[in-house]
């Protein structure tokens, strides 16, 4: 069976089309808006009870997501950060949870 790779299928929400929103993010990485994307990064992993949804996805360059995926916890709010940043340039971008809403 043939499954579309740029769209994520998950039971936690509506499936994310990985194209869609890297064009949400003018296809650049949202931590250095200098380098192209080219990863999807969950802001809080699925290990720590993360969804597979819009909110809790940023898109990153290959650099950007191996340093935030050295301590996830030191960079969440840093991520959360970024996404209200790129939310200022596009209001269709959807703002991640806080951990405390968890």
């Amino acid at each position: 069976m043939y499954m579309d790779h740029r769209i994520i299928l998950s039971n936690c929400g509506p499936p994310v089309n990985r194209t869609y929103l890297h064009a949400k993010y003018n296809n650049m990485c949202a931590r250095c808006m200098v380098s192209p994307s080219a990863h999807i990064h969950e802001i809080l992993p699925r290990s720590a009870g993360g969804k597979l949804v819009e909110e809790n996805q940023i898109p990153l360059c290959a650099r950007c997501h191996e340093i935030v995926h050295t301590n996830w916890k030191a960079h969440y709010n840093e991520l959360i950060q970024y996404q209200e940043r790129a939310r200022q340039y596009n209001p269709e971008i959807k703002s991640g949870l806080l951990m405390e809403d968890l």
